[in-house]
């Protein structure tokens, strides 16, 4: 209501303005100060004429002008990396404040992994709105969940890769199991006289060439890790990697675990397997660049 009166306040001091403008232009040119009332008519008409096209050029362009309608302008995911369970927070930008609340629609390509379908709404005055979302289920692998956001004709979207949670430490809090309470010296005496279990023999060194292979897949597989990390550097901000470049990633960050730990426990056909896994996942690396 305050904005109104002052567009009706400009237009009846541009109207005034306009016939006081007019009438001395008109008294001028007469020379001898009297106006006819067909001319004092006109001039006031013209003055009214130029009040209404101020107040709707002022009105227009606060309420429903195209100057005045917000744009949707980004649309962003971080991190754009979670393991089930974890939260992705979005955020879209407008490119000037909301002159009333909006809605702006929000969808995910998988509703069942990252559930983020309906509306959220951009307050008045504000040029962006903030909503989160959990990774409810995941795949053994990575999975990229596009994010859609629309506004009148302007669609955005961006990416979040989502995938199992790694199974971690067990809790210290958790109680230890209870164990067995012997209550009589006839089970005592039957444990102290059972056969004695042999522990199988430690497995053999593995051989030079597998650790030689070892240590080259891993120079790849370092080398690889650097060279998308400086590609996703160089990335305009809120983009990310293509979705079968980072599936390619994580699974040889995986390999590369397994191969440690195959290396660790010394056991040389689940190392060689492991090796020639992490190999082939480094190949499509390479054939992306």
């Amino acid at each position: 209501m305050n904005e109104i009166f002052k567009q009706v306040a400009a237009s009846v001091v541009a109207s005034l303005i306009a016939a006081f403008l007019g009438q001395w232009a008109l008294t001028r040119s007469t020379g001898n100060g009297k106006l006819s009332a067909g001319r004092v008519s006109s001039v006031r008409l013209s003055s009214v004429v130029i009040g209404l096209a101020v107040f709707y050029f002022l009105w227009s362009s606060g309420h429903g002008g195209t100057g005045a309608t917000p744009i949707l302008q980004s649309l962003q995911a971080k991190p754009n990396y979670v393991q089930k369970g974890g939260r992705v927070t979005v955020t879209l930008q407008l490119d000037k404040p909301a002159p009333k609340d909006i809605s702006v629609a929000l969808t995910t390509s998988d509703p069942a992994i990252l559930p983020l379908d309906g509306d959220v709404t951009v307050p008045e005055g504000s040029n962006m709105a903030t909503v989160y979302s959990t990774a409810i289920s995941a795949p053994d692998y990575v999975a990229p969940v596009v994010i859609y956001a629309s506004y009148q004709d302007v669609k955005k979207r961006t990416q979040v890769n989502v995938a199992g949670q790694l199974s971690g430490p067990k809790n210290p809090s958790d109680p230890a199991p209870a164990l067995p309470q012997v209550h009589n010296t006839i089970e005592m005496a039957r444990r102290e006289t059972s056969p004695v279990v042999t522990l199988p023999p430690k497995p053999a060194p593995l051989s030079g060439e597998l650790l030689s292979r070892l240590e080259e897949v891993q120079g790849r597989l370092s080398a690889e890790q650097s060279y998308w990390e400086g590609v996703r550097s160089h990335m305009p901000a809120g983009s990310s990697l293509r979705p079968e470049i980072t599936s390619q990633l994580y699974a040889a960050r995986s390999a590369g675990q397994r191969c440690s730990k195959d290396q660790q426990s010394q056991d040389a056909a689940d190392l060689s397997s492991c090796i020639d896994s992490l190999n082939d996942h480094l190949n499509q690396l390479s054939i992306q660049h």
